[in-house]
C-alpha cells in the first residue's frame, strides 16, 4: 500500500513536492499507529498553526480572489475549519474505538469479528486556485483525523 508506484505514463512531480512526500512517508513509517494523545496533539497543533497565521491566510485568500472581504473569509472558511478540528477532537476517541461486525453463525460458529480503525499512509492533496481555501484545510483536518500524513 505504501510502496512507491512506478508508472511510466505519469506526469513528473516537482522535486520539492516529492521530497516533502518522501519525508511524510518516512514519518509515517517511523510511527505508523500514533496514540490517541498524539492524534489530539496533532489536531491541536493544526488549529494553533491556523490561529497563528490567521492574518496571513486572510490576506492570501484576498489576493487570490482579487478583493474578498476579511469577514467573509473568516466566516466562510476559517471558523469552519477550526470548528471541524474541535469536533474531531471531541469525537476522536469514539472514532478510534474498535467496531463489532456481524458474523454468520452457520458459516463461522462462535466466531467474533471487529474492525479496528488504523492509519492508511500518506496522502497528497491539491486543488485548483479557484477552489475555496476552506476545502483544503478541511481535507487536511480530515486527513489528521484519519491519521493520514498529508501534504497540501
Amino acid at each position: 500500500m505504501n510502496a512507491p508506484v512506478a508508472n511510466p505514463h505519469s506526469i513528473a512531480i516537482p522535486a520539492e513536492f516529492q521530497s516533502c512526500f518522501d519525508g511524510q512517508r518516512a514519518a509515517y513509517l517511523a510511527a505508523p499507529e500514533p496514540s490517541y494523545d498524539q492524534r489530539i496533539a496533532d489536531l491541536k497543533a493544526l488549529a494553533q498553526l491556523l490561529k497563528d497565521n490567521k492574518d496571513e491566510l486572510v490576506a492570501a485568500i484576498n489576493a487570490d480572489y482579487g478583493n474578498r472581504s476579511a469577514f467573509e473569509t473568516l466566516f466562510a472558511e476559517y471558523f469552519v475549519v477550526l470548528e471541524t478540528i474541535a469536533d474531531a477532537t471531541k469525537n476522536l476517541k469514539k472514532w478510534m474505538k474498535p467496531q463489532r461486525r456481524h458474523v454468520d453463525f452457520v458459516t463461522y460458529p462462535l466466531a467474533r469479528n471487529r474492525v479496528i480503525p488504523q492509519p492508511l499512509g500518506v496522502v497528497g492533496s491539491s486543488s485548483p486556485r479557484s477552489r475555496p481555501d476552506r476545502m483544503e484545510h478541511l481535507k487536511r483536518s480530515d486527513a489528521r483525523i484519519r491519521d493520514l500524513n498529508g501534504i497540501l
